[in-house]
């Protein structure tokens, strides 16, 4: 759906822009057919490189990709990817997805693109991964972080009926249900009133103020 006409709306927003493609081909079209049923990949590549070739009028580029149990190859996207000129590339595991083996296996893979993005530049290309440029610019802002997001506090999450949940990952999940329509039920958000570090935190970890719950 990028073209110039596209373009020549959104450049003067300088939006940051995150296209999601999770890999080559034959990654990609296995989790993101159209609805034909054919590859969406290549119209997906046309748009990135529509947006590459006019980056200098937009704000951040990002590429987000998401892994499940049957796709846990970090390094095999990072090959992929790293040669587009993109600011960030974001890989993030299907928070749905209940195999711990499967969360090891992409925490392993994701360790060896780590280590070849710094092999390849150092510093520079590893914090192109979002994962860990979120850390270098925390800990060079030296800030202290005390909720990971802003669940409950400054972000709600509407359905297509206007259920209010506090979350976009918790909505179907009816208990995490807090309002309807306009209507917010206080009481609900008691328990999300205290920051996240010290709802889900240790009070000895060293890392808590790093990590924000």
């Amino acid at each position: 759906m990028i073209n110039d006409q596209v373009l020549d709306l959104i450049a003067p927003l300088k939006p940051t822009i995150t296209l999601s493609l999770d890999g080559p081909a034959e990654v990609n079209d296995a989790a993101r057919p159209q609805r034909n049923g054919k590859s969406s990949t290549e119209a997906a590549l046309k748009g990135l490189n529509a947006l590459i070739s006019r980056k200098s009028e937009l704000g951040p580029l990002l590429i987000h990709s998401v892994f499940t149990k049957s796709h846990t190859d970090v390094e095999k996207v990072w090959d992929f990817f790293h040669e587009f000129s993109v600011n960030k590339m974001e890989f993030t595991f299907d928070v749905t997805e209940k195999s711990q083996e499967a969360s090891e296996a992409f925490v392993e893979s994701y360790k060896v693109a780590a280590e070849k993005a710094y092999a390849l530049g150092g510093e520079t290309e590893l914090r192109r991964l979002h994962f860990f440029d979120v850390y270098f610019e925390q800990l060079d802002n030296q800030y202290l972080k005390e909720n990971y997001c802003g669940t409950g506090k400054s972000l709600l999450s509407l359905d297509a009926r206007n259920k209010i949940y506090q979350c976009p990952l918790e909505v179907s999940f009816k208990e995490r249900q807090v309002g309807q329509d306009t209507e917010i039920n206080w009481k609900s958000h008691v328990a999300l009133e205290k920051p996240l570090i010290e709802r889900k935190c240790y009070e000895t970890c060293w890392a808590r103020q790093l990590c924000g719950g």
